[in-house]
């Protein structure tokens, strides 16, 4: 009796710790990808690729593929820089943007031939669009939760700020 207790609780123990476990793992990080060309619009393999933490100066670098595809996964949020570089080209240089969490950001780079010397900084504002996927996502600054007269302090309410959201009746 007391055996099949003791194998009840170590599965009840293993359970919640599994369920604490994937509800402490939600995502905080963000992605940059894209395609790194020349001025042609051929691919460029073997191009490296920077991104920096501009608050921690911590860089990521990979190397583009085959195909001139790069993916930098796991960043954390925050606003970077991302370099670009190939033997034979102009080093690339994009303006600072912030990448938030669960973001997919795009950034495509276009390189021109040149001394690998020369740098070409990309100062045109744009902005980093998803076109992977529809998602809406939206920051809520901690100032805003904080002035937000929120009934019981139930944070659940601030998704009603989120673009397209709706409230739920249960009475449906």
């Amino acid at each position: 009796m007391q055996r099949q207790i003791l194998k009840r609780f170590i599965l009840w123990c293993a359970t919640v710790a599994v369920l604490c476990a994937t509800a402490m793992a939600q995502t905080v990080t963000g992605n940059i990808s894209g395609t790194v060309a020349d001025q042609t619009g051929a691919v460029i393999p073997g191009a490296k690729v920077t991104a920096t933490n501009i608050a921690t100066s911590v860089p990521t670098s990979v190397v583009t593929n085959n195909s001139g595809i790069y993916n930098l996964r796991f960043l954390q949020v925050g606003q970077y820089e991302v370099t670009v570089e190939a033997k034979g080209f102009t080093k690339l240089e994009t303006q600072p943007f912030v990448l938030e969490a669960v973001q997919d950001a795009k950034v495509d780079a276009s390189l021109k031939p040149g001394s690998e010397s020369a740098v070409m900084q990309v100062r045109a504002e744009s902005t980093i669009l998803n076109t992977e996927n529809g998602m809406v996502k939206t920051t809520i600054s901690e100032t805003l939760v904080n002035d937000m007269p929120i009934n019981g302090h139930n944070f659940t309410e601030l998704t009603q700020l989120m673009p397209g959201s709706t409230v739920a009746d249960g009475n449906q």
